[in-house]
C-alpha cells in the first residue's frame, strides 16, 4: 500500500526517509519489520541462498545510513535463516560462524565461498578490522590446496576502475584487504552495492591474469 511504501522508502511529500518499520510501535525491539518479511519470503525457496552483508543491512546509534536495518536484527535473521536452511536440507555443508560477526565461509558445489562483513556494523564503520582480515587470510590459505578458484563476496567494489568509479569501497584499511587478497592468486572478488540497472554499461570485470585481484562486479539490479 501507499502507507507501507512510505514507511520503508523515501517519501517525496515529507522529504524524509522511512524507518524500515524498526521504530513502528508494532515492531520496536522485536527484531521483526523487514527481516521478518524477508524470512517469510525466503522460506518458500527450495535452493540455498547465502547472504553477504551490505551497508543497508546494518545501523548504529548514529543512524549513519538513512535506509537500513538494525545490525542486531540482521544477525538474528542470519542465524535463523542458516538454521532453517540447514534443517530443511537446503545447505549440503554446515555453516559455522561466530555469532558476534556476519562473516563466514562455506563450500558450494566443491568451491570455497567466503562472505565478508564490510562496512563494519560497529563504529568505526569505515574499516574492515584486524580480526576479520586475519580470519580472511586464514580461510584463504586453507582453501588453496584444491587449486580451484576461491570466491570472496564483498558488498562494495574495491577497485575504482569498476562501477563507473562510483560506490567505491572507501575503507580506511582497504589497502590491508588488498594485501591479503594479493597473497592468494586463486581469489575472485565479487561485489555488488551499486544501484545501476543491469542494462547500464559498466566495466564489470578485471582479469587477474593481467591485473590482481580478479574482480567481478554485478552492477546492480534495482533503482529507486
Amino acid at each position: 500500500s501507499g502507507e507501507e511504501f512510505k514507511k520503508y522508502n523515501y517519501n517525496k511529500e515529507t522529504n524524509k526517509w522511512g524507518d524500515n518499520g524498526e521504530r513502528d510501535p508494532q515492531f520496536v525491539e522485536t527484531g521483526r519489520s523487514q527481516w521478518e518479511m524477508l524470512e517469510e519470503y525466503m522460506s518458500g525457496f527450495t535452493i540455498p541462498v547465502y547472504h553477504c552483508q551490505g551497508n543497508h543491512d546494518i545501523i548504529d546509534e548514529d543512524h549513519w545510513s538513512p535506509v537500513c536495518g538494525n545490525r542486531d536484527y540482521f544477525g538474528e535473521y542470519l542465524t535463523r535463516h542458516i538454521k532453517a536452511s540447514e534443517e530443511s536440507g537446503k545447505y549440503k555443508r554446515h555453516i559455522t560462524r561466530d555469532e558476534s560477526v556476519h562473516y563466514y565461509e562455506t563450500v558450494i558445489n566443491g568451491h570455497k565461498f567466503v562472505f565478508t562483513e564490510a562496512p563494519h556494523p560497529h563504529k568505526p564503520h569505515d574499516v574492515i578490522g584486524k580480526e576479520e582480515l586475519e580470519w580472511l587470510d586464514r580461510v584463504l590459505f586453507d582453501g588453496e590446496e584444491s587449486g580451484k578458484p576461491i570466491f570472496v563476496m564483498g558488498h562494495s567494489p574495491i577497485d575504482p576502475r569498476l562501477n563507473k568509479k562510483t560506490a567505491y569501497a572507501n575503507f580506511k584499511d582497504l589497502d590491508e584487504l588488498k594485501k591479503v587478497l594479493a597473497k592468494h592468486p586463486t581469489v575472485i572478488y565479487v561485489s555488488g552495492h551499486s544501484h545501476f540497472t543491469l542494462d547500464t554499461p559498466l566495466r564489470n570485470a578485471i582479469d587477474g591474469r593481467q591485473e590482481f585481484p580478479s574482480h567481478l562486479h554485478n552492477g546492480g539490479m534495482t533503482t529507486t
